[in-house]
């Protein structure tokens, strides 16, 4: 099914390999992490880690079999956002918060357990809450 974007006119750019890392940033996997959740033999672990890396590199685009991997065993990741991202035209692309990719269809949640809501700003109440947590301690 194709996300139509909520908010027309906000379309901050999001690039696939940017999508990748915001999700996975937002689910709190490191990458060394991901790469234990990925495959399990250690002698492998440099080798899955460094094509993680190259996983967020501009440019790359990751065929649907390690998507649904990533989804299966990583983090939440919604395919059909992926591929709009990979394939359509700009002022095509769902609404996504630029600080953690979540969608109106794949919502994050704010500190006190509610679902997400988008802003005008591009980002959504979740990251504004955290963006604001931070400040009050730098502050502080």
């Amino acid at each position: 099914m194709k996300h139509e974007p909520i908010l027309p006119g906000l379309k901050p750019a999001m690039m696939p390999w940017d999508f990748i890392r915001l999700r996975r940033e937002a689910a709190g996997v490191s990458i060394p992490e991901l790469a234990r959740r990925l495959d399990d033999v250690p002698e492998h672990r440099a080798d899955v880690e460094r094509n993680l890396r190259i996983w967020e590199s501009p440019g790359v685009r990751l065929k649907l079999y390690l998507l649904e991997t990533v989804n299966r065993r990583g983090f939440p990741i919604d395919i059909e956002i992926y591929r709009q991202l990979c394939e359509d035209p700009v002022d095509h692309h769902p609404t996504l918060c630029t600080g953690c990719a979540c969608s109106v269809w794949t919502p994050c949640t704010t500190r006190d357990g509610a679902e997400c809501r988008h802003e005008e700003d591009g980002t959504c109440t979740a990251c504004k809450e955290k963006a604001e947590r931070r400040t009050t301690r730098r502050a502080a």
